[in-house]
């Protein structure tokens, strides 16, 4: 079956709804929005050669750059930013040593500590023959796991 046609066609009207008559404020706005722009453009032709070699260079060219260094406040500038880096990662690698001295610390005494229960245990429930201290009990075996570097510590303390 075919679609049935329109009967109506539409028309567009006799004066289009966008040709409203122009104030002096918007032609004001638009004349000060292209003077904007034309001195935008001019702008930036004038930094693009400046940013073009500023992007061709890498961070080695600028640091071997002896023109760059041979002007003494250039080299004071350059010298107070490097030691405000080295005080930063200075700072930064003494916190981190400082917390992994905690943690080994923590470790440690951890390991101390489930040892020291084990050897309680091992107190509480000996072996109730000669032959079962020899053979291989769950306390030898809990107590081997810690290593004799660790029980030597833990006499001491």
């Amino acid at each position: 079956m075919a679609p049935k046609k329109c009967s109506t066609i539409a028309t567009r009207p006799a004066t289009a709804p966008w040709n409203v008559a122009k104030k002096p404020q918007l032609e004001a706005n638009i004349h000060r929005m292209n003077e904007l722009k034309a001195r935008y453009a001019a702008v930036s032709k004038a930094l693009k050669p400046a940013l073009l070699e500023i992007a061709n260079r890498t961070a080695g060219e600028l640091q071997n750059d002896t023109r760059y260094h041979q002007t003494s406040a250039n080299k004071r500038q350059f010298d107070q930013v490097q030691s405000e880096l080295k005080g930063a990662l200075d700072r930064g690698v003494s916190s981190i040593s400082a917390v992994t001295k905690i943690k080994m610390a923590a470790v440690q005494r951890k390991t101390e500590y489930d040892m020291w229960l084990v050897e309680q245990e091992c107190k509480v429930n000996p072996p109730k023959s000669i032959a079962n201290s020899v053979a291989d009990t769950p306390c030898r075996r809990r107590l081997s796991q810690f290593g004799s570097a660790t029980r030597s510590k833990s006499k001491r303390i």
